[in-house]
């Protein structure tokens, strides 16, 4: 496998836990034809096996690289505070934040490119700036996980 092919079915597999619907270690496609194709080409590259035309099941090496990608997994809520489990991750809260959100606001210069990009049509712009704030960020505290970082982004912006 390339890296690029690598790359892609990293995005799909994290496209999937967080479009798709999973029912115990079923992931049901929601007959929508995306999530068919989605199941269907992971199964290709054993990552999902098909259990009918509307569930697929995650093998063993698809919960390898979505342990890798450091999915999101959405356990039974007791309360609205604990209604998301982050497997491996120990996130922290918005006050956590909030002071690395505030040096981010001091560049005035990475605040403007990405005011002039957020709300345009471009989204690999968009998705470049929003990259380029959490690098920044990362240089304050480099322990920062993806989640966290993508949380400042939200709070300074």
């Amino acid at each position: 496998m390339t890296d690029g092919e690598k790359k892609l079915l990293m995005a799909l597999v994290a496209m999937v836990h967080q479009h798709l619907h999973a029912y115990g270690d079923q992931v049901d496609n929601l007959a929508v034809s995306a999530g068919e194709r989605a199941i269907q080409v992971l199964s290709d590259f054993g990552l999902m096996e098909m259990v009918n035309t509307r569930f697929g099941r995650w093998t063993e090496a698809g919960k390898k690289v979505s342990e890798e990608i450091w999915y999101v997994e959405r356990a039974p809520a007791t309360s609205h505070t604990n209604a998301v489990q982050l497997r491996g991750v120990n996130t922290r809260s918005l006050e956590e934040l909030a002071p690395l959100a505030a040096e981010v606001a001091t560049n005035a210069d990475l605040l403007k490119r990405f005011e002039d990009v957020a709300f345009g049509d471009d989204d690999r712009r968009t998705y470049a700036v929003a990259e380029e704030i959490k690098a920044y960020v990362r240089k304050f505290d480099p322990s920062l996980t993806e989640h966290d970082s993508a949380k400042v982004v939200l709070l300074a912006t």
